[in-house]
């Protein structure tokens, strides 16, 4: 076999065969459409912060969720997403811890390129869904494997991969349970120690299309085994109704295009497909570009430098005479901000022209039809050409509310065919949010004494709650005299409350006669505002006392205040206990307790020559 460029067709090919797939082509198409179509409104957006943190904002732009594992935050948003919605992952790396699974009616799109997802897997058990525009890299790959019933309709495309060691960068496994209509479109797999595609297991495949995928340099400078290859399309499982067109294998460790020739295989075709120098293996005299059995149908495949040649088969049919030059057919896809806009706000349309890739360079027609049935022109001109990738882009303002339809139409080329396509849309009126409902909150006020005397301290504690004490608050106190006015030595201050909501302050009275003390709470964005007010008295110094003057003494203690024989305040401690050890630490004193029963906590040290004294065993008690 001729290891120079060849070419691969069949002229054996029956009508009904390709019929099947025509079929099977159109119906993946359509569902292709009507699953963009219907997932246009994203619930969750899931992004990175300045900090690396991953959040997740929900459809009003609030951050619900926030961590440092990705891979949680993700699936957090996949998970709460509503059927037939979608969530988007903004530009950026995100590092998977584990994997990512997905949710049936929700697609999970990208930032294409700019949006890297690094290690875990990408793990698709469930119908009905839409990976697109993405990047893998690392270890990252996707895989569709069913686990408890059959699976079908799931479409994976505009991914990008380059990734280490791992046997697959998009595998389909079928280990128990069948899986059908499959769709790969436009999936590169660039400079990876994984094979590109592939497909095992030991359920059915079927209705499988992969198109305009590419594998280049897979296993060449690692890889996962030795039999890293491009598509590995026929492995263990049977295969029924598949059509890879377009798609390219080069350069790759061991095959192009890899389908187990022992393999059941049942209207299985190639069409346009290149495989160019594969089997780099090393002292390896195999490495096909198409490796395969006659049961296979191939239409215009090429290839050229493979290690084994061309093909497998011992011979190979003449080419196929040139065709007639046909338009491709093309294709309009939508896609579009939110299903539901508001009105008079600004609403992101966006379009893609297909072919077999996006059509660049394009004039598309767009209008507008209005609730009242009226076309609208939103842009001048009402055309709007294709970039190099066949998108384009429209915003529009709706102006009432209602049902709005947006129509696009390409009139064709000499290239491609005419297509268009519609979407409904609706416009709602703004609803203002609703003002947060505050909690009620409470003071409550204890004091350490209804009077205290003139150069004593006085404590006012307190708690804040609304039901459960509220941390971290600010209470303003304010100390006034009877008559309103506010006091010298005080005024007002503030102070935090604790976790449990507890605040406390001390007050040494500088006058004689009734205070006030008032607790403020002026509210926050959770609570309401609340005061609460209690009243104490200070007195005159101690009263003569005939005992004392019967006592011989130097200091006397009371409360938390120590005297001098005179009267004479000399220490003021913050308990009865630091006054008493105040007093007694004073060498050669005689200390003089009044009757009374008082706490005492620790040990009293006494100072040399110091004595203390009280009004008997049954009236000073400690």
């Amino acid at each position: 076999m001729s290891k120079d460029k060849q070419r691969m067709g069949n002229n054996n090919i029956k009508f009904g065969a390709l019929l099947i797939v025509a079929l099977f082509i159109g119906s993946a198409a359509t569902f292709a459409v009507s699953m963009a179509d219907a997932a246009t409104s994203s619930e969750y957006i899931v992004g990175k912060d300045f900090r690396g943190k991953t959040f997740v904002k929900n459809d009003r732009g609030r951050i619900v969720q926030s961590s440092y594992d990705s891979a949680r935050m993700i699936q957090y948003a996949i998970d709460r997403a509503p059927q037939g919605t979608s969530i988007k992952i903004d530009k950026g790396e995100y590092t998977l811890r584990n994997s990512i699974n997905s949710k049936t009616g929700v697609t999970i799109s990208g930032a294409g390129n700019e949006t890297v997802l690094k290690n875990g897997q990408i793990l698709i058990q469930t119908s009905n869904v839409i990976i697109t525009s993405l990047r893998m890299e690392g270890t990252c790959h996707l895989v569709i494997m069913p686990d408890r019933v059959p699976i079908q309709n799931i479409i994976v495309r505009n991914i990008s991969a380059t990734l280490g060691k791992v046997e697959s960068a998009f595998s389909v496994i079928t280990n128990k349970y069948d899986v059908s209509d499959i769709t790969f479109s436009h999936n590169i797999v660039l400079n990876s120690g994984s094979s590109g595609f592939l497909l095992s297991g030991n359920a059915q495949i079927t209705d499988i299309s992969i198109e305009s995928c590419n594998v280049v340099n897979s296993g060449i400078n690692s890889r996962y085994n030795d039999w890293v290859s491009g598509f590995i399309l026929a492995q263990h499982a049977p295969v029924k109704n598949m059509l890879v067109a377009n798609c390219e294998a080069s350069n790759n460790w061991e095959n192009g295009f890899f389908l187990k020739p022992e393999m059941k295989k049942d209207n299985v075709i190639l069409k346009d497909c290149i495989a160019n120098n594969n089997g780099r293996k090393a002292k390896f005299s195999e490495g096909y570009g198409y490796y395969l059995d006659e049961s296979v149908a191939m239409i215009r495949c090429i290839g050229e430098g493979n290690g084994g040649g061309l093909s497998n088969l011992a011979q190979l049919p003449d080419p196929e005479p040139a065709p007639e030059r046909i338009p491709e057919i093309s294709k309009i896809i939508l896609e579009i901000d939110d299903m539901k806009a508001n009105v008079g706000s600004t609403l992101k349309i966006t379009g893609t022209l297909m072919g077999t890739t996006g059509v660049s360079g394009a004039k598309v027609m767009v209008k507008i039809v209005d609730p009242n049935g009226v076309s609208i022109n939103p842009i001048r001109g009402g055309t709007v050409t294709t970039d190099n990738e066949g998108k384009f882009a429209v915003n529009y303002k709706p102006p009432m509310v209602g049902a709005y339809i947006f129509v696009a139409t390409f009139s064709g080329s000499e290239d491609y065919s005419k297509s268009d396509a519609s979407m409904l849309f609706n416009a709602v009126a703004i609803v203002p949010e609703p003002e947060p409902v505050l909690k009620g909150s409470k003071i409550t006020l204890t004091q350490s004494d209804m009077s205290v005397e003139i150069g004593e301290t006085f404590t006012i504690s307190g708690i804040l709650s609304d039901g459960i004490g509220i941390a971290r608050a600010t209470v303003s106190i304010k100390i006034v005299y009877s008559d309103g006015t506010t006091t010298h030595s005080f005024g007002e201050d503030k102070v935090i409350t604790d976790r449990y909501g507890r605040f406390s302050m001390t007050y040494m009275p500088d006058r004689i006669g009734d205070y006030m003390i008032t607790a403020t709470f002026v509210g926050d964005n959770s609570h309401t505002a609340s005061s609460a007010s209690l009243s104490f008295g200070a007195i005159d110094l101690l009263p003569d006392d005939p005992v004392l003057d019967t006592v011989t003494y130097d200091y006397v203690v009371s409360n938390n205040v120590v005297r001098s024989s005179s009267g004479t305040i000399v220490y003021t401690g913050n308990s009865f206990t630091t006054a008493l050890q105040w007093a007694v630490k004073q060498t050669g004193k005689i200390i003089y307790v009044l009757s009374g029963t008082y706490y005492v906590t620790g040990t009293l040290s006494m100072a040399s020559g110091s004595t203390l004294i009280g009004d008997g065993e049954a009236e000073t008690v400690f």
